[in-house]
Formats: structure tokens, sequence, C-alpha cells
């Protein structure tokens, strides 16, 4: 073998070599993107979502109820809220999978409690009743004494004559106003 093939050898050598390595790099970098990739997609399938309706017994739309997610471990810790429409339709959205309590109340009507076991899926259409709630009220009596206003200043508001003979013009005299203390 003769000294300049050596060299072309040598030469092919260390390009095949970086092809080697740019590919493995290439590899390694597709390999990251598709891990990625699927992380995001798993992460973004351990949530869940809640979608329903609040009605009266009447299947009336209940309008402004609240809807409150607790979580069933901790009754005080609110996982997530929301407010019907007019159609009475609320949605939880983004809701992690496990255990929780749905509340709904609203002003006028019994509150109710729905207990909801480790959910792990997207649940729609889900019905919401609430009764109606009458509230008697005790008698109320109102009275009042007739309460005698005395007067220890007067306003008087210039007329058309003293506003004809201001010094500044009309526009001055809308804004004066005369008070006068009566001496108590």
């Amino acid at each position: 073998m003769r000294y300049k093939d050596h060299i072309l050898r040598a030469m092919n050598t260390d390009v095949e070599h970086l092809n080697l390595e740019e590919n493995m790099l290439m590899n390694r970098t597709r390999c990251l993107i598709l891990i990625s990739l699927l992380v995001g997609m798993f992460a973004q399938a351990q949530t869940s979502s809640i979608k329903g309706i609040v009605t009266d017994v009447k299947t009336i739309p209940v309008e402004y109820a609240n809807v409150i997610l607790y979580d069933a471990a901790d009754s005080t810790k609110i996982v997530k809220a929301a407010t019907t429409d007019v159609k009475g339709r609320f949605e939880l959205s983004k809701i992690p999978h496990g255990s929780y309590r749905l509340y709904a109340s609203c002003v006028g009507y019994v509150g109710t409690h729905i207990r909801i076991h480790n959910i792990q899926e997207h649940i729609k259409d889900l019905p919401i009743v609430l009764e109606e709630q009458t509230v008697a009220l005790d008698e109320t009596t109102v009275t009042a004494q007739r309460v005698v206003m005395e007067f220890d200043r007067q306003i008087i508001y210039p007329g058309k004559q003293e506003k004809e003979t201001a010094i500044d013009g009309d526009r001055s005299c809308r804004q004066t106003a005369i008070t006068w203390n009566s001496g108590r």
C-alpha cells in the first residue's frame, strides 16, 4: 500500500466516524423529542373534566348556581368551582384523578351533595337537581315617630334678577350660593 492510500483510508475512516457520531446525536435528539411528547400526552391524560346541568324539580335550568368540587379526603379543600350559565350548564376542567365531593347550591334552593369516587375519565351531562327552599320569616313590626326638623341654616340661590346684575355674569352666580346662619 502506498502512502497516499493510507492517508485516503485514514480520512475515510475519520469521515465514517464523524457520520456515525452525527447519526447517534440525531437518534438521541429524536428519542428525547419522542419521550417529551409521550410524557406531555401522559400528563395531559391524567386529568378529567365534569360537565353538567343544574335544574330544579320541574326541570327548569337554575341560573347562576354555585358548583364546588371538594377533595373527598379534606372537605375544606376546594379543588375547582364554577357558576352555571343562564341555561344551567357548568364545566369543571383539568381535574386530577381521584375521589371528590361535588356540592351545588343556589339562593332559594336546598344545596345538594354528590360523591364522585375515583374519577378516571370525563363526565358529560351530569344532572343535578335542586329542590326549592321556602323560608318562613317571623312577623316584623315597623314603628316610627315623627321627627321635628329645625333649620339652623338657610341656603339662598340667586334668582333671575341677581343673575342679570352680577358683576361676573351668569356663570359665577350659578356656582355661588349664599349661606345664612340664624345665629343659633
